[in-house]
């Protein structure tokens, strides 16, 4: 699959998102390849697994502000949604939100593969 095709598939925007890293395609596929290797959706998850809410805001602002850089904008907005919670005392609506981040996590994982 050509990497145009993978970008729309994991539905980012190819022009914008390529134009953000200079038109330079292999930056971006070399960023993208990266990101299933980022320590951050790991510590997302043990952070919520321990309920620490501090540390689980600051790894979803973290995954928010890298999957939004790189024109994942769907797990962008979702991770949005996490930090807004936390930042509201909103703790229990983490049962419902990240399972939206780590449907969309493992998708564009999922879609990364064909770039391997």
């Amino acid at each position: 699959m050509e990497f145009i095709d993978v970008l729309i598939k994991m539905e980012i925007d190819p022009q914008e998102t390529i134009r953000r890293f200079c038109q330079n395609e292999a930056m971006l596929k070399k960023y993208l390849l990266r990101f299933g290797d980022e320590a951050t959706y790991p510590n997302l998850v043990k952070a919520i697994e321990e309920k620490d809410h501090e540390e689980i805001e600051k790894c979803a602002h973290t995954l928010k502000g890298l999957s939004a850089n790189l024109g994942m904008n769907k797990l962008s907005e979702k991770c949005a949604k996490i930090v807004s919670a936390m930042r509201g005392g909103e703790y229990d609506k983490l049962d419902t939100l990240f399972p939206e981040v780590e449907a969309e996590y493992k998708r564009l994982n999922e879609c990364l593969e064909e770039l391997k």
